[in-house]
């Protein structure tokens, strides 16, 4: 009778909101404490969204695994108000880490940074210390991984947290992913052993991608010796306090740092979204992905040498790849590599119109294998990967023509809706998940246009993509 009294239940509960009635009425029946703690926070009374969602998730579970956990979790401050996304998303790193690595648990809600209010910073270190000390299949190594997680969380970059902190942690994870051993010897490195400062935390951010692509690298970083910092701190409209940096392995000065700060800011302007993280830091050095200049690995951003020399044969297009790979940190994680690689070569053009007045036109060459994305997607494994640039100029034309076509205010709204299509599921639309592909597409930039340009996007998608699939 409670839960039925709720606005959004006795209106009738709709797909978005019929996990979360599954789950109170779970928890209810399992967990009748927790349940009725729930009933009494106000986020719960209102609509339901998906972070919201999130959190009554690990609540309904964690009694299940750490019995006094949730105790101590649902009397926190920030639970009693509105749960935001990193919030939504830190609860639930906390009952798998419950769940899982009971320790790191334990020890993560002693920390004073929890305590209070969840930033997104902060969400994303619970989320990655949890994938650092995950369950492995190889005792042994679950011992070592979880050691290595509660090592670091005892270490000085950890006392609280920063956009720097949580790079370095999303580097660290990505260690493990390569397996325990790398991770365990990094972690054995004297510069990394004798715990992590704020500073150090600005390579160490660097080591997980880099690994990934050039290993013999690491240890460089590690040393420190050879390796230049330049740092610089803006305020932005949305995001707030940030830093951006570059790191070189040679001491020189060029202004790819202004690149770098036009980039940022000209893009979470015409976002109109903050950006995911608050630190930003590019690396020049040849640890990038085969035959492409740059790489964005979450952590970091990285560049071929070549886009850092004044004068140099890449320095008309070196502002261009800079905001291309910032625009990843938006663009990342798509079904489809066009969409995400489209997207960032789109950004980096209006990055560029925004700094020099150049024309919004396309620079790739064209696709040599698929006149359509439809027949791009259609292409064998081995063979799209092998034409991965047709990501790029495929894409890049197929924003460009939406953008021309429909004018900007109404490219710009349909943009910002499969940004957001990518971030939470849209139960208004009929595409599945937050893993963009053609459907998400279609319904962000037909949602709330005239018939006319309605037609319009209808003529671009058919001239670009070709038929959908189904049709």
């Amino acid at each position: 009778m409670e839960l039925r009294a709720l606005p959004w239940v006795a209106d009738g509960v709709d797909e978005s909101e019929k996990e979360a009635a599954e789950l109170l009425i779970a928890a209810a029946r399992w967990y009748p404490q927790v349940f009725s703690s729930l009933m009494k926070m106000h986020w719960v009374g209102d609509s339901i969204t998906p972070a919201e969602t999130d959190a009554i998730f690990g609540f309904r579970w964690m009694p299940r695994y750490t019995e006094g956990q949730v105790d101590e979790v649902l009397v926190m401050s920030w639970v009693q108000d509105e749960i935001t996304v990193p919030e939504g998303k830190a609860i639930l790193y906390l009952y798998y880490s419950g769940r899982n690595v009971s320790p790191l648990a334990d020890r993560l809600l002693e920390k004073s940074w929890v305590q209070d209010d969840i930033t997104a910073d902060e969400a994303t270190v619970v989320q990655n210390l949890y994938w650092t000390a995950r369950v492995r299949d190889d005792e042994e190594q679950q011992s070592a991984a979880i050691e290595a997680a509660l090592q670091m969380l005892e270490m000085p970059f950890l006392d609280d947290v920063s956009g720097v902190d949580a790079a370095a942690l999303r580097s660290l994870e990505r260690l493990g992913d390569a397996g325990v051993d790398v991770l365990l010897d990094v972690m054995s490195h004297p510069t990394v052993s004798g715990g992590i400062t704020d500073e150090q935390a600005m390579v160490v951010a660097l080591l997980g991608g880099t690994y990934s692509k050039r290993p013999e690298s690491v240890d460089v970083l590690l040393r420190g010796t050879g390796v230049f910092v330049e740092k610089r701190v803006i305020d932005l409209p949305l995001t707030g306090e940030t830093t951006i940096a570059i790191v070189r392995i040679r001491d020189q000065t060029t202004d790819r740092m202004d690149m770098l700060e036009h980039s940022v800011r000209s893009l979470e302007e015409f976002m109109e979204e903050p950006l995911p993280i608050s630190y930003i830091a590019l690396y020049f050095d040849d640890a990038t992905t085969y035959q492409i200049g740059g790489t964005n690995f979450g952590s970091h951003m990285t560049m071929s040498l070549l886009y850092d020399v004044e004068n140099g044969r890449l320095e008309n297009v070196a502002a261009h790849t800079i905001a291309h790979e910032v625009a990843h940190y938006y663009w990342g994680g798509s079904n489809q590599d066009w969409v995400d690689e489209g997207a960032a070569e789109f950004l980096g053009l209006i990055s560029e119109k925004t700094r020099t007045g150049s024309a919004m036109k396309a620079t790739n060459n064209p696709c040599a294998s698929a006149q359509t994305i439809g027949e791009l997607e259609a292409l064998d494994a081995e063979v799209k990967t092998k034409e991965f640039r047709c990501n790029y100029s495929l894409g890049e034309s197929f924003f460009l023509d939406l953008y021309a076509g429909l004018g900007e205010e109404t490219f710009r709204q349909g943009f910002s809706s499969l940004y957001l299509k990518s971030q939470a599921e849209d139960y208004s639309d009929d595409c599945e998940g937050t893993d963009l592909g053609i459907c998400h597409l279609v319904a962000a930039f037909k949602a709330d246009v005239s018939a006319a340009q309605a037609g319009k996007v209808d003529e671009i998608v058919a001239r670009w993509y070709g038929p959908l699939p189904g049709n």
